[in-house]
């Protein structure tokens, strides 16, 4: 049976809020324990899909601090502009206090081919 990105990343959505949660375990972690980047940009695509129910388009990250092995995640969508066809967005990733990762991107999608 095929995984979900969320499914597989363990992703989990506490509350019905723009907030995720990621527990940093080694298979999402490098050799050092730090968080694979792929697995962090991964993890803000998902919850920005989540939050606009629209596929991304388009993102990329920042990334600002390394984690250590079995630290959560914790992930905040904010959506700035809400258009008809894109959502422009942020995730914000923090350990506590210390900002790890912030992944801006859109989503959406044309209601035509033209």
């Amino acid at each position: 049976m095929k995984q979900s990105c969320a499914e597989f990343l363990s992703l989990t959505h506490p509350v019905d809020t723009q907030r995720w949660q990621l527990t940093l375990t080694p298979r999402l972690s490098g050799g050092r324990g730090s968080l694979f980047g792929g697995v962090g940009l991964a993890a803000g695509i998902v919850a920005l899909e989540h939050a606009t129910n629209k596929p991304v388009i388009w993102a990329t990250g920042q990334y600002l601090s390394i984690t250590r092995p079995d630290e959560r995640l914790d992930l905040e969508v904010i959506l700035p502009a809400i258009g008809r066809n894109v959502v422009q967005g942020r995730v914000v990733g923090h350990v506590g206090d210390r900002e790890i990762i912030t992944i801006i991107g859109a989503a959406g999608a044309r209601p035509s081919a033209a």
